[in-house]
């Protein structure tokens, strides 16, 4: 079936998103296949491509998670931020994003989106603003829904961004 998919149409941001999600250990899959599929997608795609950032969704999708986990583990997430996988799907994002010809493509509003809301988690405010103002409002529901309103979330996110660059 994911060969035919593939065949179809090689580049389906949301055929990648959900199969990332369906080899994840909360659904049928395992950690392994999770990191094992996210390896291959990695490989093969090239850095404009619709599916250029699956790897920062799933850094995402992980912290996330673990938020929403509650206890020891959403008192130390923001950690996850510093190890060696996190911090370099973030910085390949934020150097994609920032290249020419990235938001010729239609998933790089979702992407950015990801990226912000990651760069704000990390606290890494002064790319994080770059991004904001990259997205100029356009607002997507995930990841800014997963803890209250969207559009209330990524406004604050952006306000909390622009104040601590200042800083």
């Amino acid at each position: 079936m994911w060969n035919e998919v593939v065949e179809r149409d090689p580049w389906n941001r949301y055929a990648y998103v959900e199969m990332l999600d369906y080899l994840s250990p909360d659904e049928c899959g395992s950690h392994l296949q999770w990191m094992e599929f996210i390896e291959m997608v990695r490989a093969r795609t090239p850095p404009d491509a619709p599916t250029a950032g699956l790897e920062l969704t799933a850094v995402v999708r992980r912290y996330v998670k673990l938020l929403q986990g509650g206890g020891v583990q959403a008192l130390f997430s923001h950690s996850a931020w510093a190890q060696p996988w996190e911090a370099a799907a973030l910085e390949q994002a934020f150097r994609l994003c920032l290249s020419p010809g990235f938001l010729q493509r239609a998933s790089a509003l979702a992407d950015l989106n990801t990226l912000a809301y990651a760069l704000v988690e990390a606290e890494r405010f002064s790319e994080a603003t770059a991004v904001f103002q990259a997205l100029g409002g356009v607002v997507t529901s995930w990841p800014w829904s997963t803890s209250g309103d969207a559009v209330q979330r990524y406004t604050k996110a952006a306000e909390r961004a622009r104040r601590r660059q200042a800083a």
